[in-house]
């Protein structure tokens, strides 16, 4: 084979590599090593470059951080049933191959997927999804994304009887039923909270004050907001 045919091969080889790899999420690549993790923000994905400061900064001071948006989780676990689900299976994943032990959702109901859970209220109501319901009242719950596990180990998408009502609770109008239908235990298995954020300045402002807060804390109490 001469030096010609050997140069081509060779960059038909990597051109192939790189695309592979291009087409690999963010969450798919990080597992691909055992590096750990003890925060993990997930964000919308217009939020994820400000969102990388604070990462660099929260490491940089003893807490290895990892960013990732909520949308190449949804990309990349298509087996499951909804953007929420997919976004609790990547927290399961971030938990058990990295440690992951916090959990950051940043971005507000318009930004960020929110799951809600039924109760068998007696109203004529309707799921986020349009779904009509003659009993139903619809709460939204972050739990949902803490409470990884059932009690025998197993992933719990809420959803036991697989009708896509999650944390469904009865008692007020099936009072014959089981209250706990969907056999949820409600236990938190990592630390979850949100930042409601609408808009990427509402973030900037976010990081900009935490690493200041951090940088300048003298032990004072002190309250930061996202509003200038």
């Amino acid at each position: 084979m001469n030096i010609n045919k050997k140069i081509f091969l060779t960059l038909s080889i990597l051109t192939l590599l790189l695309i592979q790899l291009g087409s690999l999420s963010i969450s798919k690549i990080v597992h691909a090593n055992s590096e750990h993790y003890d925060f993990l923000i997930i964000a919308h994905e217009n939020f994820i470059e400000p969102l990388r400061e604070l990462a660099e900064w929260k490491t940089r001071t003893g807490m290895p951080t990892y960013v990732v948006s909520w949308q190449a989780y949804n990309r990349s676990y298509t087996w499951l049933w909804d953007a929420p689900e997919r976004i609790k299976w990547g927290i399961k994943l971030m938990h058990e191959i990295h440690g992951v032990k916090y959990v950051m959702l940043v971005g507000d109901s318009d930004m960020f997927p929110v799951r809600y859970t039924m109760t068998d209220r007696k109203a004529n109501d309707s799921t986020p999804g349009g779904q009509r319901f003659g009993y139903g009242a619809y709460y939204a719950g972050d739990l949902y994304y803490a409470d990884l596990y059932k009690q025998d180990g197993s992933f719990d998408n809420w959803d036991y009887n697989g009708n896509h009502l999650y944390g469904e609770l009865h008692g007020e109008w099936f009072t014959n039923d089981f209250i706990n239908w969907d056999r949820i235990d409600m236990i938190p298995d990592v630390a979850v909270g949100r930042l409601p954020a609408a808009t990427r300045q509402e973030v900037e402002n976010y990081v900009e004050k935490v690493i200041a807060y951090e940088t300048n804390s003298r032990g004072e109490t002190r309250i930061a907001s996202t509003e200038e």
